[in-house]
């Protein structure tokens, strides 16, 4: 049996379903020439979709080159899907892709190809009341079971849009959904986490800061004009601490980026020290970079992770596993059933 099948349906859309793991993925028609041998793309765009058939290739083994009819996907029944709805365990918010950092590893950034164009643009409040209320509407006639629903804000960075998000908690919070809990978490940069501090206390937000370290090992965070953005993170965070002492040490966790100007036993040093935070980790991803640029992006690793870890003590290791045992930016998404929210919604 072939593990990764082409399929077009009846609109000529093209899929590729992988039999092992039930994965559906669409196929741009760039990348369906790509993959049956058809090499009659320009420079950029072959070397932007073969960045997506390697990682394809990677993740689920080749790909047949001949296409099959539709009738070879297996059937979905509606009541399937129905049931992912009522059992959804999470609701992910793009809420913007405009962003006040210009952080030199962003992956949407120089060293990567393996995106959509970031133009700038805000979701709506009508885009997530439609979606909501598609799901309220099958909560409220099917669900028989309490289940929390957590609702999260992502971006770039989510604090540029803050008026949705006040609507957003508003709008939930007015709503009596019968076995259905919300709670409410964020990833955020942190440079205006001051300003709305009140808000997310008041409506119990669980945040999640991106801090690298100290002033040097924070250095490819900037801001948009290119000015170290540490100190005003810094600030904010020791005056909510001061201020909010209950608060910071149950719902605000760190999360740090290695590479190479830190390691992550000198990072939990410092946090803690200052903070009483370990943070949690992620390594610059090495999917989509940028062929052109992969000399620079190469002296950005960080060689040493292994090394680093190895001097984090037993107490420090225990804390990491059981505060994020993902150890990813997105840990909160891990294990769930969640649904992401994007603007073509």
């Amino acid at each position: 049996m072939k593990d990764n099948v082409l399929v077009q349906t009846a609109n000529s859309n093209t899929y590729l379903y992988n039999q092992q793991e039930k994965i559906l993925t669409f196929i741009p028609p760039t990348m369906e020439k790509l993959l049956i041998g058809e090499d009659e793309t320009d420079l950029d765009e072959k070397e932007y979709y073969s960045q997506k058939i390697n990682y394809l290739k990677k993740h689920l083994g080749e790909v047949d080159k001949e296409i099959d009819p539709p009738e070879f996907l297996p059937t979905i029944f509606p009541k399937t899907i129905r049931q992912q709805v009522i059992d959804l365990k999470q609701l992910t918010l793009e809420v913007t892709e405009d962003c006040n950092l210009n952080c030199k590893y962003c992956g949407y950034g120089e060293y990567y190809c393996d995106y959509e164009k970031r133009e700038k643009r805000y979701m709506s409040f009508d885009t997530f009341k439609n979606v909501f209320d598609y799901l309220e509407g099958n909560w409220r006639k099917y669900a028989r079971s309490i289940n929390t629903v957590y609702i999260s804000f992502y971006g770039g960075e989510p604090l540029l849009n803050m008026e949705f998000i006040k609507k957003v908690v508003s709008y939930i919070k007015a709503k009596d959904i019968p076995f259905r809990n919300f709670k409410f978490n964020m990833t955020t940069k942190g440079i205006l986490l001051n300003k709305h501090i009140e808000f997310f206390i008041k409506n119990h937000f669980h945040i999640l800061v991106s801090i690298d370290g100290d002033s040097e090992n924070n250095s490819y965070r900037v801001l948009q004009n290119n000015k170290p953005s540490f100190e005003i993170l810094y600030k904010n965070l020791k005056t909510i601490k001061e201020k909010y002492p209950s608060y910071f040490l149950r719902d605000i966790e760190f999360m740090t980026v290695l590479h190479n100007k830190n390691l992550y036993n000198e990072v939990i040093k410092y946090l803690k020290n200052e903070f009483g935070k370990i943070p949690s980790y992620s390594p610059l991803s090495i999917s989509g970079v940028n062929q052109r640029k992969t000399k620079e992006f190469e002296q950005m690793l960080n060689t040493s992770i292994n090394q680093s870890l190895k001097y984090i003590n037993n107490k420090e290791k225990e804390e990491l596993a059981t505060k994020h045992p993902e150890n990813r930016a997105n840990s909160h998404f891990k294990g769930y059933k969640f649904l992401l929210l994007l603007f073509h919604i």
